[in-house]
């Protein structure tokens, strides 16, 4: 099963279940070292540029990719934002979804700043509006060969990799699914589910600690 080991580092006291639950052996996401060896690829793709226009096409699609990396969006949507609309002012949210599901996702202050950073500069002029409208296939290719750099093999690669680790990254900190859900833009929790599941053993474990706290 990708994920915690189940036996190792268990609370001896109250149980806490963001600490050893289980991911679907279906779903495919990143371990924090490996999310690390990605952004790195990316940062020396894109610090190696040498004309000016291909330092710009590349910090375009360096922000497509913090953005995925930091919201647990769908492709799609960020290829498709307005982005002189998107962001929530006054907050570090940025919002997506169709009109009749629209949610507000919040971001790290760094990374809306350095969003922001390009949008308002010498790189976003021009182009406020369509900055993140790329082809999605060159995309995933862009992201196929930042993994292999990274010694990631192809499945662990792409855009929907990101969603993933987004979500059990928010699960292991603490967040509830229903959140999680929600941050994510998905319709039922059976589709989350899959994110935290828990074997028999652990659920008796995690009913009986809240039953004598």
């Amino acid at each position: 099963v990708h994920g915690y080991d189940m036996n190792a580092n268990k609370p001896s006291g109250k149980v806490c279940p963001r600490e050893f639950f289980r991911v679907s052996e279906h779903v495919k996401y990143l371990e924090p070292p490996q999310v690390q060896a990605l952004e790195r690829a990316f940062v020396q793709w894109k610090e190696s540029a040498k004309r000016a226009d291909s330092t710009r096409a590349r910090m375009r699609i360096w922000l497509i990719f913090l953005l995925l990396r930091h919201s647990g969006a769908r492709l799609g949507e960020i290829l498709s934002l307005d982005d002189a609309s998107c962001f929530d002012v006054g907050s570090t949210a940025i919002r997506l979804g169709s009109e009749d599901r629209k949610r507000s996702v919040p971001l790290h202050d760094e990374v809306l700043a350095q969003v922001m950073d390009v949008l308002d500069g010498p790189m976003g002029c021009g182009a406020r509006g369509d900055f993140f409208h790329v082809d999605p296939g060159y995309f995933r290719r862009i992201c196929y060969a930042r993994g292999k750099e990274a010694g990631l093999p192809r499945e662990l690669s792409g855009p929907n990799v990101l969603r993933n680790t987004r979500a059990v990254e928010m699960l292991r900190s603490g967040v509830p699914i229903t959140v999680v859900r929600d941050m994510l833009g998905q319709s039922s929790l059976d589709l989350t589910a899959c994110f935290q599941q828990f074997s028999p053993e652990d659920m008796h474990s995690i009913v009986h600690s809240a039953q004598k706290a």
